[in-house]
């Protein structure tokens, strides 16, 4: 788990230069020093939260996983007026959080396409027509289920790993069943050995 959160850290680092970007463009409508305080803020909440999502969804029971890319999506409304309907473009993160909690696809697959869909209503009530309609359900569909994807076969990976260890650990525990099963019988015989020369040497004595 260690090791798979660092790697999930480096990587989340890189994505979330998004939401700086994200920010810079919020700065150029909103000027006042309350507002950008307010922008800076939040943004850090909800980038600090998709960071530590996965690592501790994997300490979680496996029906408690999808919780917490449930509060990473709550948490997006806290933007409303500064992005107002426009917070469905922070959901890509919602989608990676949820695809990287190691639940089963089917889960992962409906989870996503109800985040999609919704992403897709928000679009209509903002106004959003034409091509660029389906843009960002697309891109949160498209990476989420990559991520998925991605996610699954690390789970395979570590299945995998978990079940060579167990098999050496068997076969180490076999072998020292083997030799301690060697060694009785060895010890048996020559304790065997030990009392027949005995009795011999005590019947000659006599």
């Amino acid at each position: 788990i260690r090791r798979g959160a660092r790697r999930w850290y480096l990587g989340a680092l890189v994505s979330l230069s998004w939401l700086v970007n994200a920010g810079f463009d919020l700065f150029a409508h909103y000027p006042s020093a309350v507002d950008r305080v307010g922008i800076v803020v939040l943004l850090t909440v909800f980038g600090v939260v998709f960071a530590i999502i996965p690592p501790l969804n994997w300490m979680l029971p496996a029906r408690l996983r999808l919780l917490p890319p449930t509060a990473l999506w709550a948490l997006s409304f806290a933007l409303l007026p500064w992005l107002d309907w426009g917070v469905y473009s922070l959901w890509t993160y919602v989608g990676v959080a949820a695809a990287m909690s190691m639940v089963r696809l089917r889960w992962i697959f409906g989870y996503i396409a109800v985040l999609s869909v919704t992403a897709l209503l928000f679009e209509l009530r903002a106004g959003v027509t034409g091509d660029a309609l389906f843009a960002v359900p697309a891109v949160i569909a498209s990476i989420s289920l990559m991520m998925a994807a991605f996610a699954s076969q690390i789970q395979s990976v570590n299945q995998l790993r978990a079940t060579q260890h167990e098999i050496a650990r068997l076969a180490v525990e076999q072998e020292r069943s083997r030799v301690g099963r060697d060694m009785h019988d060895i010890l048996g015989h020559s304790l065997t050995v030990i009392t027949v020369k005995a009795e011999l040497a005590g019947a000659l004595i006599e």
